[in-house]
């Protein structure tokens, strides 16, 4: 129990040190006139968990004793109701769960015989195969449903690559490492020569800023887009949201935040010379309220959910789009009391959005049994609880020392 604790502090840790490298950061993506949808949030009210949430179900992962074991999950991916999951970069595994939770496959990077991987940071499910961009080989690397290895591409990126997605005709855009002044953070290959990849023309994003000495590869850059033809595409921001497609790139969103979220001028110049740590020291002062990151966006026809991580707060703008409702909420991370939805643990951390919308939430796993049992211990034996507490407490009777994780799968509602 040990490790798993440990492992989990020092993954909140990591997050908290990259969500404040990446106020750094900003765009040029001289995007000429935009015709994209701006919001304009004032004010983020609490998320009334029973109000907006409706959780679906709960599924803890379950371990085997003997083969990898999944503590922390840093891509979230699912594919024919199974569930890939990327751990944490450094520790270089990539599990497959069956939708009930049991373990089906992984594979470890450094000690595959087939093919090994170094430094993942995305994992991206395409025409019935797996796919990792490996930062330091600069490679892409395919592996069928089973996790067995199929093939690679070898990049012409000179630093690696961090993030993939594909377009239908199985032209694959990239975001690389942007070091040495690359001419855009935006990359598209072709299908005669799929290894070379070639900037976005008229797109520079992210390149000549003071970001581009970071891997700000925690967070995700391609999402859900409502056409099936595009992908929609953020990165450490200052607002714009695009949308990829053959055609080219659009800016379709412009979150413009309130100026107090924002770093001034001369705090980002400040923090332009100083060192990793010095930036975490630096930007506790401001007590989580300020730096923005577009970490999690879903789009169909029906929804549009962007949402961004501050330090100790979660913050999400939801639009309805066929009543064109749109509601500001925030999440903070410092709530220890129960939801009021079945009595589990507080839905707090965010690490996907299915296809179909519904987010992810992760619980702790020895937590989320703690809290199943000082429910029943509040209530006298034969108590009758209602289907929601009992199907919260049914999840955690699953909960074995093999288990770190439960995911919490959750439908918005508005």
């Amino acid at each position: 129990m040990t490790r798993k604790n440990h492992s989990w502090k020092n993954a909140t840790f990591l997050v908290l040190l990259m969500t404040l490298l990446a106020c750094c950061q900003k765009v040029d993506s001289n995007p000429g006139t935009s015709e994209a949808e701006v919001f304009s949030p004032e004010q983020f009210e609490p998320l009334d968990f029973q109000e907006m949430f409706d959780i679906e179900r709960y599924v803890p992962l379950l371990s085997v004793e003997g083969k990898d074991y999944l503590y922390s999950i840093n891509k979230l991916r699912f594919y024919d109701d199974d569930i890939y999951i990327l751990q944490d970069q450094l520790d270089r595994t990539i599990f497959k769960f069956s939708s009930k939770g049991e373990l089906l496959e992984s594979v470890e990077g450094t000690t595959s015989i087939e093919k090994k991987f170094y430094a993942v940071d995305d994992i991206v499910l395409h025409n019935n195969e797996v796919i990792i961009p490996d930062r330091l080989q600069s490679q892409i690397i395919f592996y069928d449903q089973s996790l067995n290895y199929l093939r690679h591409i070898d990049t012409n990126f000179p630093n690696g690559l961090v993030n993939i997605a594909f377009l239908p005709s199985g032209r694959i855009i990239a975001r690389p490492v942007i070091e040495n002044g690359e001419p855009s953070s935006l990359y598209l290959n072709t299908l005669q020569n799929p290894a070379v990849f070639k900037p976005v023309e008229g797109f520079k994003g992210i390149a000549h800023t003071p970001a581009a000495r970071y891997r700000l590869s925690t967070y995700e850059t391609f999402f859900h887009s409502s056409s099936p033809d595009a992908v929609l595409y953020a990165d450490v921001r200052r607002g714009c949201i695009w949308e990829i497609s053959e055609e080219g790139v659009k800016e379709k969103y412009l979150v413009q935040l309130p100026a107090a979220y924002l770093f001034s001028e001369e705090e980002m110049e400040t923090m332009e010379h100083m060192s990793a740590e010095e930036i975490l020291t630096f930007g506790m002062k401001f007590k989580g309220e300020k730096f923005t990151n577009f970490d999690y966006i879903f789009e169909n026809n029906e929804f549009l959910i962007v949402s961004f991580l501050m330090p100790l707060r979660r913050r999400f703008i939801i639009k309805n789009k066929r009543t064109g409702r749109t509601i500001y909420r925030v999440i903070r991370f410092d709530n220890t009391g129960p939801n009021n939805i079945d009595q589990s643990l507080p839905l707090k951390y965010l690490v996907g959005i299915t296809d179909e919308g519904q987010l992810v939430f992760y619980h702790d796993a020895e937590a989320f049994k703690l809290r199943a049992e000082a429910l029943r211990a509040s209530h006298p034996p034969g108590h009758q609880f209602t289907p929601k507490e009992a199907r919260f407490l049914a999840a955690a009777d699953q909960v074995t020392e093999y288990c770190s994780v439960v995911l919490a799968f959750v439908s918005v509602k508005l």
